[in-house]
């Protein structure tokens, strides 16, 4: 049976809002995946070619996703990761969907078959780059009973006052929870980076939580920072009190003005020297990574910068040292790039892959 530009329409109802440019570019991903549409005379591609003459907006995602399927330089990638990663070398297969690492399977055809390969991954991101990025900001009112939450979309920064007189600032795409009761404020950094000026209290400590580590103050300026696999704590006035969390360790140290110190998920802590004036940077997106795995840098870039980045497997765990600002992701890729040897393929719709030559 023959499909037409029709019957695929009208099947699948585009809503009635802005989603509805995602909605095409969704239906023109599935027609360009579909066997025969870029062979004149095949009936999947005279129903495509019907499809696109419905409207304008039909027509200008289909040249959308044919700009992004047809670029030959991601095409020369794909094969040439294809050819390099067998079906056993992706360590970390876990961080597969965070971090947007990709496998080639061995024995895809070039050409059509590699690219209706790619179209499902492509697929899947094409709404989130394209959509309007949103900042979500919960109101602090204290109350009992679940903690309140607030995050930073990736456009901009965002500080708010808690009822303690608290001041809480949030990197771009940071996100955190605050709970106070009668004997501490506290508060469970999720991801990205805070600086915080707690209001003197006494008799309520404030208690920062990440995965990692316990921050205890009674009132200071300091900045706590959540990767997936560390926290960084660096003191800009007053004293805090940071302990590790890993089961089985009960190091703790006490940082004065001017000092900081990281911990990673296997309890390893290092200390370090901070610029106390520098902590606002923060909050603009430089991060000094000392060192770092390189999935763990592209996580931070991927958080702040709301940048969709495909990186090689083979280079997932490479150690980076270096200051970057995570916020400017075409900047610090390619510095990133330059210094260690690799490549930098700018993709359409805002893709950006870091892979080895």
């Amino acid at each position: 049976m023959t499909d037409t530009g029709r019957n695929i329409s009208d099947s699948n109802k585009a809503p009635a809002s802005a989603d509805e440019a995602d909605f095409l570019l969704d239906q023109a991903m599935a027609w360009l995946s579909r066997e025969g549409v870029d062979v004149p005379g095949h009936h999947n591609h005279d129903a495509f070619c019907t499809w696109c003459a419905q409207s304008p907006a039909h027509a200008l995602a289909a040249q959308k996703v044919q700009a992004f399927l047809g670029d030959a330089a991601f095409n020369d990638v794909l094969r040439k990761l294809e050819h390099d990663l067998p079906e056993t070398d992706v360590a970390h297969p876990d961080h597969k969907a965070r971090l947007g690492l990709f496998r080639l399977k061995p024995g895809l055809a070039r050409g059509r078959r590699a690219r209706s390969f790619v179209a499902p991954l492509i697929g899947a991101g094409l709404a989130a780059c394209l959509a309007m990025i949103a900042i979500f900001a919960v109101l602090p009112v204290e109350r009992a009973g679940a903690p309140v939450e607030i995050a930073a979309g990736v456009e901009a920064a965002i500080t708010r006052t808690l009822p303690d007189g608290s001041v809480v600032s949030l990197s771009r795409g940071a996100r955190l929870s605050w709970h106070f009761s009668a004997a501490e404020r506290a508060i469970t950094l999720d991801a990205g980076a805070v600086i915080i000026d707690a209001a003197h209290d006494v008799a309520r400590p404030m208690v920062v939580s990440t995965r990692q580590s316990l921050v205890t103050v009674v009132g200071t300026r300091f900045v706590v920072i959540h990767d997936d696999d560390a926290s960084e704590v660096a003191v800009a006035e007053g004293l805090v009190r940071v302990a590790q969390r890993q089961q089985g360790q009960g190091q703790e140290v006490l940082l004065h003005p001017g000092e900081g110190v990281s911990i990673s998920d296997n309890g390893t802590l290092r200390r370090r020297e901070i610029d106390g004036s520098s902590l606002d940077q923060v909050l603009q997106g430089w991060r000094v990574f000392s060192p770092a795995r390189l999935r763990d840098v592209i996580t931070a870039v991927e958080r702040q910068a709301g940048r969709s980045i495909w990186l090689d497997p083979r280079i997932a765990d490479m150690e980076i040292r270096g200051r970057f600002n995570v916020a400017n992701a075409d900047a610090t890729l390619a510095l990133i790039a330059k210094t260690a040897g690799l490549s930098l393929l700018d993709l359409p719709f805002g893709q950006l892959v870091l892979y080895r030559s």
